[in-house]
């Protein structure tokens, strides 16, 4: 083996088992591994240096993601604007400082960084569902709904596009389309805790109480933990007379959540 693939073997072998504890939420190890790489490189010059750039990146990115997971946000932006002038058309990078700026509370950033990392890679699909969710919650309801279709597009089982889809057709009224947009997102997901819920809050609106008192059934005893669902079934319970039930469901929702007290 050269002296260049050993190098080589060296570096992905660290950045595997970098990767390895990151998975594991060992974050200080990974943190350590990675800045191991970076260090390598740093310490090369000409061809050598040149050779390493690819683990380099890599490094400094997934480097970026640990302080991001560890909320120190300046510093992940600043690691993943690094990342970028070695490698511009880095997607997953753009769009991962999409998600810090809508964080942050920079939107148009955040817009700029999506809609980059779709520029660069146009299917990638997790872009448009990210720019469809930040234009939902902007109320940009018909950008946001051409964002999830075509997410749907490239990715015909995109279950979260579908569910995100029907979010937005529930709030302009097309309670059909949302209804189809939500079960589908079952169909492709059955786990989809979310889009169970959110079935049951449009079958609450369309009046049909014992539908949506099953659909929050089915959110809870996929996610035990879903403060919402156990309020929404509160509600259902409630206007169906079932009093002590209902108390049952908003206690564990303020138990879970204790923003409800205050509603």
């Amino acid at each position: 083996m050269t002296t260049k693939q050993l190098l080589e073997s060296n570096l992905e072998s660290l950045i595997n088992t970098a990767a390895q504890n990151h998975q594991l939420g060992k974050l200080d190890e990974a943190e350590s591994i990675y800045r191991q790489v970076i260090q390598i490189q740093g310490d090369n010059q000409g061809e050598a240096k040149s050779l390493l750039k690819p683990y380099n990146v890599i490094a400094i990115a997934n480097l970026a993601s640990i302080f991001e997971e560890k909320n120190k946000l300046e510093e992940a932006v600043g690691l993943y604007q690094q990342a970028l002038t070695l490698k511009s058309d880095f997607f997953e990078v753009h769009n991962n400082l999409g998600n810090i700026f809508w964080a942050q509370g920079e939107l148009e950033k955040a817009v700029q960084s999506y809609q980059e990392a779709i520029r660069v890679k146009p299917d990638y699909t997790l872009a448009h569902n990210n720019l469809g969710n930040l234009l939902y919650s902007q109320g940009k309801l018909s950008e946001a709904v051409r964002c999830y279709q075509e997410a749907i597009r490239v990715k015909p089982d995109y279950a979260q596009a579908y569910c995100n889809l029907g979010n937005v057709l529930q709030v302009q009224g097309k309670l059909d389309a949302a209804r189809e947009s939500y079960q589908e997102a079952i169909k492709l997901k059955p786990d989809c805790f979310q889009a169970h819920n959110n079935l049951g809050t449009l079958f609450q609106k369309q009046g049909k109480l014992d539908a949506a008192r099953e659909s929050y059934q089915e959110a809870i005893s996929l996610k035990p933990d879903y403060a919402d669902a156990h309020n929404n079934l509160g509600t259902i319970l409630q206007k169906q007379g079932k009093l002590e039930e209902a108390i049952q469901s908003y206690q564990e929702a303020i138990r879970l959540k204790p923003d409800f007290a205050e509603v």
